[in-house]
Order: C-alpha cells, then sequence, then structure tokens
C-alpha cells in the first residue's frame, strides 16, 4: 500500500515567507525611485530659480508690477543668515516671508532661500542685504519644494518597511525550511499517515475494527458458537 502524506510541515511558512519577501522587495524599490524622483524634483526648485536671480551687491533695485513676486537667496555660509529690507514704491517696508528653508546648488556654490515678498504697487522696489551675498529672483515654490521634501521622507520610510518584510519573509522561509528538512530527515512516519498506509483494514484473524470477535470472521472460516462435542470411541 502507498503511503499516504499531507504537505510537508513548514510548506506554509515558505510560502508565507516568500511572499513577504518579495512583497518587501517591490515596496523597497518603488520607495526608492519616488525618493530618488521627489528629491531631485525639490532639490532643482532653487537650482533653476538662482540661474534667472539678480545678484543684490547688497543694494539693489527692481521693477515690479503689483502682485509680482519675488524670492531673495543667498550663498550659504555655515550658520550666517542674511537679513534683508524690501522697500516699496510708496516708501512701506514690505514683509518678507519664509516658508520652509529650502536649498539648492547652482554650480560649485549652494544657495538657500532668504524669502519671499509680494509687490504691493508698480513700481520700483528697493532691496538692501546684508551678510553672505545675495540675489533677487523668480519665486520659489515652496509649496511644490516642500511637497517633494516630504515625498523623499516617505520614500525614505517606504523603504524601511521594505526592508522590514524582506527580513521578515526570510526568517519565515528558513523556519519553514527547516522544519520540512527535519520531516524529511524523519522518513514518511515522521509525518502525514505513519509508515505502511491506514492501519484499520482487514488484519490476519479477519476484520478486527468495530467488530464482533467472538462470533466474527476468524482464520480458517466462520464459527458461530461453541464447536460440537467429539464423536464416542467405536468398539473393533
Amino acid at each position: 500500500m502507498s503511503n499516504v502524506t499531507g504537505p510537508l510541515p513548514g510548506h506554509g511558512k515558505r510560502k508565507g515567507g516568500a511572499i513577504t519577501f518579495w512583497i518587501g522587495i517591490a515596496i523597497g524599490l518603488v520607495s526608492l525611485a519616488l525618493a530618488i524622483v521627489l528629491g531631485m524634483t525639490s532639490f532643482r526648485a532653487i537650482t533653476e530659480a538662482v540661474q534667472d536671480a539678480q545678484p543684490t551687491n547688497g543694494d539693489i533695485t527692481v521693477s515690479l508690477q503689483a502682485g509680482d513676486e519675488r524670492t531673495i537667496y543667498q550663498v550659504e555660509e555655515g550658520a550666517e543668515q542674511a537679513t534683508c529690507t524690501v522697500t516699496g514704491p510708496d516708501g512701506q517696508e514690505l514683509s518678507i516671508n519664509r516658508g520652509a528653508d529650502i536649498s539648492g546648488t547652482s554650480g560649485d556654490t549652494t544657495y538657500v532661500n532668504v524669502g519671499n515678498f509680494t509687490a504691493a504697487e508698480s513700481g520700483d522696489h528697493h532691496i538692501v542685504c546684508e551678510g553672505p551675498r545675495t540675489l533677487v529672483g523668480p519665486a520659489l515654490d515652496i509649496a511644490g519644494a516642500v511637497g517633494g521634501f516630504l515625498g523623499v521622507l516617505a520614500g525614505i520610510g517606504g523603504m524601511m518597511l521594505g526592508g522590514l518584510l524582506v527580513i521578515v519573509g526570510a526568517i519565515l522561509w528558513f523556519i519553514g525550511r527547516g522544519e520540512s528538512k527535519r520531516a524529511m530527515a524523519a522518513g514518511p512516519g515522521g509525518y502525514g499517515y505513519p509508515q505502511g498506509g491506514y492501519q484499520g483494514g482487514y488484519q490476519p484473524g479477519g476484520y478486527q475494527q468495530g467488530g464482533d470477535q467472538q462470533a466474527g470472521y476468524q482464520q480458517g472460516g466462520y464459527q458461530q458458537g461453541n464447536p460440537p462435542p467429539p464423536p464416542p470411541p467405536r468398539d473393533y
């Protein structure tokens, strides 16, 4: 009779571990691509804006229309920050808003944003800055740059999650593999039905499972009750 066995012990762990492992790989790769793309987008935002900016040389006048927005940039020099003021055509000082600290590189120089201002009236605007070298140029998309930065953080988090899933999946796979190896080393009797197949069938003395042994089939034929007495001796 052939052996009847179920799946090897550890099969489920190996299968689940493999699925978890490859899901982790996929999440890690997608997150890495996301972090690179968004990181480059955020980094280029200030780099491209600086290319069209004008050096202030400490004091500059620019002509703007009402509603025009400009950003002041400075060369990064350690922790030192530039201090700037903007005066409109009416002599009123405009507020400079810095929503976030964003940096970028143009050539070998790193720039950071000092802040944005919006022209309230059309005309000449006087900009005065002290400290590191500064420039004034097109407005920086703070929301887009910050969104790109947050996207980079999300990508890093996704890579960490993917790495964790890879580790968990590998551990489950190796545990399942070990259980399968031990079961195979123990032989067919180590898992599933016992070696030799199903044991509850006919035995040499008849069908033994759940039957009536006294009035059942016994080896040598069917016997009902006690055997008859022997015949009396005969005289010769």
